[in-house]
């Protein structure tokens, strides 16, 4: 199950967007470009495999993801960049084999993190 890449286009004053238990697989790279005052995204639940390295990109304010409950096998630096005000990352019940050194690196913010439940 997949959303338009234009599904959320011109929500600029969203702050809270709940997509969890869709059944989504893919989430297009630009999906959430204008969502710059999101400040929770639920994607858990879903069977997300993979992230583009932009899916996040713009969404500097994001303070709570949860990704929990996906099929994550890998997740890059790259992807993560920018969401340097997290407070709250869930990436439990995935996949996950391991973690790059850096990908919490500029996640000062960073409160709670959950990688239970994996292959790690």
């Amino acid at each position: 199950s997949n959303l338009s890449s234009s599904t959320f286009n011109n929500l600029f004053n969203l702050i809270y967007l709940n997509i969890n238990n869709n059944n989504l697989d893919n989430i297009s790279y630009n999906l959430f470009s204008d969502l710059n005052g999101l400040l929770l995204l639920d994607l858990g639940k879903n069977s997300i495999s993979l992230l583009n390295n932009s899916t996040f990109q713009n969404l500097f304010n994001l303070r709570y993801l949860y990704l929990n409950s996906n099929r994550l096998k890998y997740l890059s630096y790259e992807v993560l960049k920018g969401l340097e005000n997290l407070i709250r990352l869930d990436l439990s019940e995935n996949l996950l084999e391991s973690i790059e050194y850096n990908l919490f690196k500029d996640m000062n913010q960073l409160e709670e993190l959950n990688l239970s439940q994996n292959p790690i």
